[in-house]
């Protein structure tokens, strides 16, 4: 008695596993589709489509359903495509009557359809809450479909697409290329043209791209990598990737991260987002201008400007001149080679290892220290409050003048035609450094500390 309970469960189990698909079907057709230039399809319900262009003058389909009953009534029995054509345009469509019984399950395995049609048609598709893979066109192909996944492969001219929420995959097109999408995972690459992607909350892989990249985005993350042409990215809450961009890249944001490398011209504008960019080569300009984040360069060939407030600003291998502006923070720099140009209001700044011909300071408040700087010709420094400390690894001929208020001197030249002032509170030392000749004449050591200590030595 026992063991047939507990078998009848197992059987009802098996029995009601097995009636849930039990209507299955197959449907097949084909129109004559060689006199036209472009087509549409249009569907109205959600499934798995796949278009395939193919070298025959015919379209052709084959649709497969496996689902309960009621599913099978609806969709299967439902299916009727219609196709339409006139002056060289074309229109396979499928449209299913509203649903008007409320509360019906429909349980579905498998609903399938499967176009093949003549690759050199312009294409539109047309649909919802379906799944899409569009392969093998030779001209334009517009896509539009509200939610499901979309991966699109060898367009040979431009592609469109517009999804709302579900993922992006499209390769080797060949021409331009359009996405809008709302939440989804993007990935695009090998594309011979432009490429323009909106998209507000989404991940985004972009490579291998022969034209200009332009992306919209308010949260997520965007990597980029193996671009010909420029880059351009505008975004709220986005993490920036960028890596291999052969042309100018133009990057905006309120909040995030922004890492690039191997870059040519670059510039960034925004708020509490961190930079860090390398290997800038060959530029014009690195233009970069933050609030609250920390800005992190090297090895850069390119005249660069920082400027911004609340920064910690680390700068390693800078080939050219650099200027910086920042408000409050924190400055280290190393291994600058051109003209250094800072401004300064409640930061320190330290550097290391300068090999220019020009130091030019104004802090309002912070100390400024600085080691190993050779190759100078000029140095003119103001600060209000801090005290300033300069080694300097060379031999120095030129003018020397240092100046402070309320604080002390010290240095180790020997001088020449030189003036010591100490009244009051002021202090003044001044004169020549070596020898004067036409070679130095220019060379000039100026600073002024309204109150702090200075300190210049040479090695």
């Amino acid at each position: 008695m026992k063991f047939r309970i507990f078998i009848l469960p197992i059987l009802i189990v098996i029995l009601t596993t097995a009636t849930v698909y039990a209507q299955s079907g197959h449907k097949e057709d084909h129109f004559d589709a060689s006199s036209l230039d472009q087509l549409t399809i249009r569907i109205n319900s959600g499934m798995e489509i796949v278009v395939e262009g193919t070298d025959t003058p015919q379209l052709s389909y084959t649709y497969d359903f496996e689902g309960n009953k009621p599913a099978y009534e609806r969709y299967f029995v439902g299916f009727n495509p219609e196709f339409e054509k006139k002056d060289g345009y074309g229109a396979f469509s499928i449209r299913y009557p509203e649903q008007s019984t409320q509360n019906v399950s429909y349980e579905i395995k498998k609903n399938r359809l499967v176009i093949k049609l003549p690759r050199q048609l312009k294409l539109e598709v047309s649909t919802q809450y379906s799944s899409l893979h569009i392969s093998n066109i030779d001209r334009d192909t517009h896509v539009y479909n509200r939610s499901g996944s979309v991966t699109i492969e060898n367009i040979g001219q431009a592609l469109q697409v517009s999804n709302d929420y579900g993922d992006i995959s499209a390769r080797n097109i060949q021409g331009d290329v359009t996405l809008r999408a709302r939440s989804s995972q993007i990935n695009l690459s090998q594309v011979t043209g432009r490429v323009n992607i909106g998209s507000p909350y989404s991940k985004m892989s972009v490579s291998q791209i022969d034209g200009d990249v332009e992306v919209q985005n308010q949260s997520g993350t965007i990597n980029a990598f193996n671009i010909q042409g420029s880059f351009s990215g505008k975004a709220d809450y986005t993490e920036f990737k960028l890596t291999n961009i052969e042309g100018r890249t133009r990057l905006s944001s309120k909040s995030g991260n922004v890492t690039v490398d191997n870059i040519r011209d670059f510039s960034f504008e925004g708020e509490y987002t961190d930079v860090s960019a390398r290997n800038i080569r060959d530029a014009d300009l690195v233009d970069i201008r933050g609030r609250s984040a920390t800005i992190t360069l090297a090895v850069i060939n390119a005249k660069t400007s920082v400027q911004g407030e609340y920064l910690d600003i680390q700068a390693n291998e800078i080939v050219s001149d650099i200027a910086i502006t920042n408000r409050s923070g924190t400055v280290h720099l190393k291994d600058i080679q051109g003209m250094l140009k800072y401004v300064g209001y409640y930061t320190d700044i330290e550097l290391n290892n300068f090999n220019g011909k020009v130091i030019r300071m104004n802090s309002k408040n912070g100390s400024i220290k600085g080691r190993g700087i050779k190759g100078i010709s000029a140095i003119s420094i103001q600060s209000e409050y801090g005290d300033i400390d300069l080694d300097l690894d060379q031999i120095f001929e030129g003018q020397l003048h240092l100046i402070t208020t309320y604080g002390s001197i010290k240095h180790n030249f020997d001088l020449t035609n030189s003036k010591t002032i100490q009244k009051s509170q002021r202090n003044v030392v001044q004169g020549t450094v070596g020898t004067i000749s036409d070679g130095n004449s220019s060379n000039r050591i100026m600073i002024q500390a309204a109150n702090g200590n200075i300190r210049v030595n040479a090695n």
